[in-house]
C-alpha cells in the first residue's frame, strides 16, 4: 500500500504557504467550486495517514500550471497522481470518459500476445529505413481517428506529415514492429500496473531492435518516454526526441518552407512547454513560414 506520509513527504506539501496562487491560476477552479488545490492539500495534511476519501483528487487535469506559479516547488501534479494511486489501491471505482473505451484499448493493447494492424494507414511515398536505430513512435493517433471518426479529427494526418518532413530533411527512422500505447494517460488517473504492463511491453519491442533513438511528435509519448519509463524501466537507456527539435535546426537548409497566407495561434501543449520546457522550436518553424502570421 502507498504510504500517505511518505506521499506528503517526497512532494513537499508541508512547504504550501496558503497562498491561494495555485487555485486562482488552476482552470478547473475557475469553472468548479468543489475543486480547490489548498483545500486538497489541507484534507490530506488533516487526515495524514487515515481514510478520509477525496473525490475531487480526479479533476484535477495535470496541467503543471500550479507547479510553475508555486514559489515553494510544492510538487502538486505528482501529490495528486500519488493521491490517486493510494485511493485505487484502496477500491475506489472510476468514471471514464467515452465509456472508457480508451482505457480498454490500452490494457488490451499491453497485450504482447497481440499484434494489431496500426500502420495500415501508411503512405507507400513515406520511406522506411529498416537497419535504422531510431525509431519515429507513432502513438495512439490511429486509435484516436477510428474511435472519434464522427468528430474528423485526423489526427493521423499530422503524424503522415511529420515522417514526410523527416524523409525531406534527410532523417532515417523505421517503425516500432508492435509498437504499444505509451500508458501516460493510464499513469495519470492512478492505474500503475496498466502503466507498467505497456511500458514493459515497449521496452522489450525496443530491446530487439538495436535502437538508439526515439523521436515522436506527441507530446505525451515524449516526456513519458523521456522522463517517466526511466524512472520504471530498468536499463533504459534510448534517446528520446521531440520532432520540432529534430526539424528546427534544418531551417533554412534542408527545410525550406512554402509560402501560407494565413494567420494562426499556436497553443503550447501542457506537457511540451510547461513539462519539458520545449518552447522556441515549434514557434522557430512556424516563422520560417514565409506569409504567416
Amino acid at each position: 500500500m502507498i504510504d500517505l506520509g511518505r506521499i506528503i513527504e517526497d512532494t513537499g506539501i508541508r512547504l504550501c504557504l496558503d497562498c491561494g496562487k495555485c487555485t486562482v491560476v488552476c482552470p478547473v477552479a475557475k469553472y468548479d467550486d468543489d475543486f480547490n488545490p489548498r483545500r486538497i492539500v489541507q484534507n490530506a495534511l488533516r487526515h495524514d495517514g487515515g481514510e478520509a476519501e477525496d473525490n475531487t483528487i480526479w479533476s484535477c487535469l495535470s496541467c503543471n500550471l500550479c507547479m510553475e506559479r508555486c514559489n515553494y516547488n510544492v510538487k502538486y501534479t505528482d501529490f495528486i497522481r500519488a493521491l490517486r494511486y493510494k485511493a485505487l489501491q484502496e477500491g475506489a471505482q472510476l468514471e471514464y470518459n467515452h465509456g472508457g473505451i480508451m482505457q480498454t484499448i490500452m490494457h488490451i493493447n499491453s497485450s504482447r500476445d497481440i499484434r494489431g494492424n496500426k500502420y495500415s494507414w501508411l503512405p507507400t511515398d513515406v520511406k522506411i529505413d529498416k537497419k535504422s536505430e531510431t525509431i519515429f513512435f507513432v502513438g495512439c493517433a490511429p486509435y484516436f481517428d477510428t474511435i472519434f471518426s464522427d468528430l474528423e479529427t485526423h489526427l493521423v494526418n499530422g503524424v503522415t506529415g511529420a515522417l514526410r518532413l523527416l524523409n525531406h530533411v534527410q532523417t532515417p527512422f523505421k517503425l516500432l514492429g508492435n509498437e504499444h500505447c505509451c500508458g501516460r494517460d493510464l499513469l495519470l488517473i492512478g492505474d500503475l500496473p496498466g502503466f507498467l504492463n505497456l511500458a514493459k511491453a515497449n521496452a522489450s519491442e525496443i530491446s530487439k531492435g538495436e535502437i538508439r533513438r526515439i523521436i515522436t511528435s506527441c507530446p505525451e509519448c515524449y516526456y513519458t518516454l523521456k522522463v517517466d519509463y526511466p524512472k520504471y524501466i530498468e536499463n533504459w537507456d534510448v534517446e528520446v526526441i521531440h520532432i520540432t527539435e529534430v526539424l528546427a535546426p534544418f531551417i533554412g537548409e534542408r527545410l525550406k518552407m512554402c509560402g501560407l497566407d494565413k494567420k494562426v495561434t499556436y497553443h503550447d501543449p501542457c506537457t511540451l512547454g510547461r513539462y519539458s520546457r520545449i518552447f522556441e522550436q515549434p514557434r522557430s518553424i512556424l516563422s520560417a513560414v514565409d506569409g504567416l502570421k
